[in-house]
């Protein structure tokens, strides 16, 4: 057992299926974001590339789901 802090959008199937709940009502919004930060040149390396391109596909992806509450 034990207890994250999360953003609930990355759990939201496993709280749908009973693996894991949201135990306090309380919740933040934070004026941050995500970075995908890499050295010059290694961009065009498969593994990062590839990376690239699902991130890029997952955010597409996610901008035309409906959005799940989790309250």
């Amino acid at each position: 057992m034990g207890i994250a802090i999360v953003d609930p959008r990355f759990i939201e199937a496993e709280v749908t299926a009973a693996q894991l709940m949201i135990p306090f009502d309380q919740r933040l919004a934070l004026e941050t974001g995500y970075w995908l930060a890499w050295r010059p040149g290694r961009d065009r390396r498969r593994p990062l590339a590839a990376f690239r391109q699902w991130l890029a596909e997952e955010i597409t992806a996610s901008a035309t789901r409906p959005v799940v509450r989790l309250e």
